[in-house]
């Protein structure tokens, strides 16, 4: 019984774990029960931006974010989609609303390359939260290892000059609907690189060497005219959506980024309130008292 149980503690001491949740006993709870299971690598957060840095700024990757879904100050399904964006296996839910979370979530991670292993209804669940992490050693160990990807892919300036001049860089729209009626209401534009040799390559592949050099700027605009020839189809069709861009916080040092969005998007014939700008933090940016209302 005891090889048995030391077996059982040994396939997880390698996992790496992040811990999303704002009560500080449930998180000492979930710590206690990694460690007893011979997790040692576990980080904290009590809030999602927390989380999303420690994702961005550590130099691996994580297997497990098992977070609280009722937080504050995001959108549960918001935060997966940004945390899945940081190469993170999978997520562990902790939620009393199972069958429509799941869903949605799901959804969400499994569109970033992610998957929800599932939902645990409070944090003294060990059992179920062993079971889940079982569950996820069997998905890694049947899924193409990671050195198999070209994560690590480190391209130089010409190779993503030469990409945008042969428009590789092309938009994925991720639709906001009105759960009353069904209907798209916005649509989230999602920067893709369609490389002709590697397929379709996430954001977190270009988008912060490219402020590094300099190109982030022809990337917006790249992605803002491709969404706005396909807005004013949609405008045309009669189907008037909302379009939402992220925008590196380098691009809005400029004082005359918003002239310029702005003078595109009437030059398609469309209404400068369809479209939001949302500031991506990929980038720390020095912005000067005032220029931004927070």
């Amino acid at each position: 019984m005891k090889l048995m149980l030391q077996r059982s503690i040994s396939v997880f001491t390698d996992l790496r774990v992040l811990i999303l949740d704002d009560i500080a006993l449930q998180q000492e709870m979930l710590v206690d029960a990694l460690n007893a299971m011979g997790i040692s690598f576990v980080t904290q957060a009590a809030d999602c931006t927390s989380a999303l840095r420690v994702l961005r700024s550590t130099g691996h990757s994580f297997d497990i974010v098992l977070c609280n879904m009722k937080m504050k100050g995001m959108d549960e399904g918001e935060f997966i989609y940004h945390a899945a964006q940081c190469n993170v296996g999978g997520f562990i839910l902790m939620s009393v609303a199972k069958d429509e979370l799941l869903c949605s979530a799901t959804t969400i991670a499994h569109g970033c390359g992610s998957h929800v292993l599932g939902v645990l209804a409070s944090a003294n669940e060990t059992g179920g939260l062993r079971q889940l992490l079982l569950c996820y050693l069997d998905t890694a160990a049947a899924a193409p290892s990671n050195e198999d990807k070209p994560w690590s892919q480190q391209w130089t300036r010409s190779e993503l000059v030469s990409a945008l001049n042969g428009n590789q860089f092309v938009p994925f729209f991720q639709p906001k609907i009105d759960l009353d009626t069904g209907v798209p209401t916005c649509v989230e534009i999602l920067a893709r690189w369609n490389h002709p040799d590697l397929g379709m390559l996430p954001p977190s592949q270009f988008v912060e060497l490219m402020e590094q050099e300099g190109l982030i700027d022809q990337l917006t605009g790249s992605l803002l005219l491709q969404s706005l020839a396909c807005a004013r189809e949609c405008a045309a069709s009669g189907r008037d959506i909302g379009f939402a861009i992220n925008v590196s916080p380098l691009t809005l040092q400029d004082a005359r980024t918003p002239t310029r969005i702005c003078s595109l998007v009437k030059a398609c014939g469309l209404s400068p309130a369809r479209i939001t700008i949302e500031v991506t933090e990929t980038a720390s940016a020095k912005v000067s008292r005032g220029y931004l209302n927070r």
